[in-house]
């Protein structure tokens, strides 16, 4: 009675009272502490039994094992598995190889879970379930799927155990399907009724499926649905975006006389920040403040500085986090998240300074939040500070999400270098590490080197997926690659795990073949499978002006709208570049107005921007200005826009001034950006001023310098009698164009001995 009711201290006092303890006492006193989780007072008893030489039985080593797997001791489990084998008992009870089979899933020995399978002289349903769900426990859902397969072609009926960890696994895979068809069964048979716990799972099953339509449909055909139930179901809402629904599930829920518990009110908060239900957010805050819930449960408070800083409200996380008595790491990445979210990138690196002076250690969720941060700013040296941890740490050892981020970091700050080095220095690979590597050199114009681990990927045995297919395709328009886009067009055909019609798939072979000139090809894959977005279209009319073919770019335009397609901010910033390009201000200004019929312009900084751009390649700068001074956001392409407009009229000290006012507004200049500077030293003979501006690029900007940079210089030094310092970038550099700048400058200043070494070098 003692034992069940909890009283343990009294359960242990009358049994010290007995005498003669014979096994069935002792089992009494083991399988109450094991039940309710004082696993250290279980193996004490049990230990303490052998030694008055009191024989354990089978029941006994079922209440010993479940305290092993409960502490998740693998090591006093085996002890006990090789006592079980000495005296017997495997033979003499079946029963007890799922027993050691759970045992052994909980710690994850899964080598150890299959060898005792493949030992039991004879299957039943229990020894399959045991094996399907240490399966699932171990995350090998596939595994589990055919073990159930297996288990059925044999004849054996599943139980509540064995559909909990099938749907589980339907679930986790997406395995739809598959969900479906064993629910039919069970329909047939008429087990659901039978089974809220079986009910349970399915819901769950088909909410993290996205079928929330058929959630519901088992939902309302329950009886009795419980808390878990209902759990499930908003659970399923909030997961996939509806919060809404979730929040109307909760307040029925609530209706029908359930109080929600600690999961329950999780997921309620989360339908709140998500849907920035503030106001029913405080309600429920200031309910669990009544209730004293906060202090009890860190799974509450963390949900609800969650919900306050998805809902903007900081100071009403920070009010949260700063009541807290106790702050655990999950606490404190929360609070992290919520600032890195909202672009308050300092305050994160505040909490993640004090998290290393107070406690607890970072974890892997932790750096993975600060990286993320690293990445939006370009911060390079906060990314090395937040490396630095995860090496004194250690934790790319055992999570491989951290060393993914910090290669991510590295691409995203634009030091492929160091992405590089982390990449090959990672304890083992995945086809994300693969991708963010192959993709951040097709982003950074390294289109070579991403086709080259593209091919090393495969060399190592990973399988392309459709991210890792588009980011190569990609890069082979980069460069120009057709004959390299067509060979991975074929394997594409021939790959069994990406689907050929895949929308992403299309849009970077239609984006592929339109760069390379390739327009028959692209528009076949174009007119292969409907699409209702722009993205192919937009493939099409950037191909085209990437060849100089503007008027073709135009038509496409045209043709779009014709057959019902609606331009996105995309389309007509590849559209404006054409108008600049053919200095077409007229189309440009037509264009305009569409986007201001639209309304583009006032929810989009790309199409904003591509005016400004447009604008100014015409010569209309006061057009050009205006709309750079209304721009919610001037980014280094708005800034070096207008820089390049001024400088084709001819109004250099404006550019300078620009120039300067850019650098003071911390914005980091781009090669374009120094191309026009240097253009306006070379006109107006600024010696000095090139060789700063030319000297911070790599110094201060890590920018190496190209030909344009190179042809400046070249020009400016020979055109002002520095022919000496002319040559050594001549010989520096060893390009025909530089030798041609030179040679003319030579022709015109009379220096026929410099000129002729210029003409040899040709």
């Amino acid at each position: 009675m003692f034992v069940k009711c909890g009283e343990l201290k009294k359960a242990q006092h009358v049994f010290d009272e007995f005498v003669d303890k014979n096994v069935v006492l002792w089992n009494s006193l083991l399988s109450g502490y094991a039940l309710h989780g004082h696993n250290k007072e279980a193996l004490a008893c049990f230990e303490q039994m052998q030694r008055v030489s009191c024989l354990p039985n089978t029941v006994t080593y079922i209440c010993i094992l479940k305290a092993c797997s409960s502490m998740r001791d693998l090591k006093k489990g085996q002890k006990i598995h090789s006592q079980i084998v000495n005296e017997g008992f495997l033979e003499k009870d079946t029963l007890m190889y799922s027993v050691l089979m759970d045992m052994y899933s909980k710690c994850k020995a899964l080598d150890e879970v299959q060898e005792l399978f493949n030992k039991i002289p004879v299957q039943s349903t229990d020894s399959w379930t045991a094996l399907i769900c240490a399966y699932v426990q171990c995350q090998c859902y596939e595994e589990a799927l055919s073990s159930f397969e297996q288990m059925q072609q044999g004849g054996f009926s599943p139980n509540i155990a064995t559909l909990t960890s099938i749907f589980k696994a339907c679930g986790l895979l997406g395995c739809l399907e598959k969900g479906i068809e064993i629910h039919l069964h069970l329909v047939r048979i008429q087990w659901l009724e039978e089974s809220i716990v079986a009910s349970n799972a399915l819901i769950d099953m088909y909410a993290k499926c996205g079928a929330l339509s058929k959630a519901e449909e088992v939902f309302v055909k329950l009886p009795a649905p419980n808390l878990i139930t209902w759990t499930e179901l908003i659970a399923g809402c909030v997961n996939y975006g509806y919060g809404y629904d979730a929040l109307i599930y909760s307040e029925r829920l609530q209706l029908c006389g359930f109080s929600p518990d600690s999961v329950t009110y999780a997921c309620i908060l989360k339908a709140c920040g998500n849907t920035e239900a503030l106001e029913r957010g405080k309600r429920i805050h200031a309910r669990l403040v009544k209730d004293h819930a906060l202090e009890e449960d860190p799974i509450i408070a963390s949900s609800l500085i969650n919900m306050y800083a998805n809902c903007g409200a900081l100071k009403n996380a920070q009010g949260v986090f700063g009541k807290l008595t106790t702050l655990d790491v999950v606490t404190w990445n929360v609070l992290i998240k919520g600032y890195v979210e909202n672009g308050h990138h300092d305050l994160s690196f505040s909490c993640f300074k004090q998290m290393k002076e107070k406690g607890p250690l970072p974890n892997g969720t932790t750096v993975v939040c600060l990286l993320e941060s690293c990445g939006v700013t370009g911060d390079l040296d906060k990314a090395e500070e937040v490396y630095a941890q995860v090496i004194r740490q250690n934790l790319l050892e055992n999570d491989l999400l951290v060393g993914n981020s910090v290669v991510n970091v590295y691409v995203q700050c634009g030091d492929l270098q160091r992405a590089q080095e982390v990449f090959l220095a990672l304890p083992a690979w995945n086809i994300i590490s693969w991708n963010v590597l192959i993709a951040g050199y097709a982003e950074h114009g390294y289109s070579k080197i991403s086709l080259y681990y593209y091919e090393q990927m495969k060399l190592a045995g990973f399988s392309p997926n459709t991210i890792t297919i588009a980011c190569t395709l990609k890069a082979c328009g980069n460069i120009l690659a057709l004959d390299n886009g067509e060979n991975i067009h074929a394997q594409v055909a021939k790959q069994v795990c990406i689907q050929s019609d895949d929308d992403m798939v299309i849009n970077a072979l239609v984006d592929m073949y339109a760069r390379c000139g390739a327009h028959k090809r692209a528009l076949q894959l174009h007119y292969q499978k409907p699409f209702q977005d722009a993205t192919p279209w937009n493939a099409m009319i950037s191909g085209c002006i990437l060849h100089g073919q503007e008027e073709e770019a135009f038509n496409y335009f045209e043709q779009m709208q014709v057959q019902g397609y609606t331009p996105d901010e995309i389309t007509f910033a590849c559209i404006l570049k054409a108008c600049g390009s053919r200095g077409s201000v007229f189309k440009g200004q037509e264009i305009h107005s569409q986007v201001i019929q639209k309304g583009v312009s006032k929810l989009s900084m790309v199409v904003g921007t591509a005016l400004v751009v447009m604008y100014s390649k015409c010569g209309m700068l006061m057009e050009s200005q205006y709309l750079f001074d209304r721009l919610p956001i001037q980014d280094v392409v708005s800034w070096t826009a207008l820089m390049t407009g001024y400088a084709a009229m001819g109004k250099d000290d404006t550019v300078l001034k620009i120039f300067d006012d850019m650098l003071l507004d911390g914005i980091h200049p781009n090669p374009v950006t120094f191309t026009a500077v240097l253009q306006v030293c070379r006109r107006r003979g600024l010696v000095q001023t090139a060789e700063y501006y030319f000297e911070i690029m790599r110094t201060s900007y890590q920018l190496d310098p190209d030909l344009e940079h190179y042809i400046c210089m070249v020009d400016l030094y020979s055109a002002s009698g520095h022919l000496d310092k002319a040559i050594a970038l001549v010989r520096k550099v060893s390009d025909p164009t530089l030798c041609h700048t030179l040679l003319d400058a030579c022709k015109k200043q009379g220096a026929a001995k410099i000129g002729s070494w210029s003409f040899q070098q040709m």
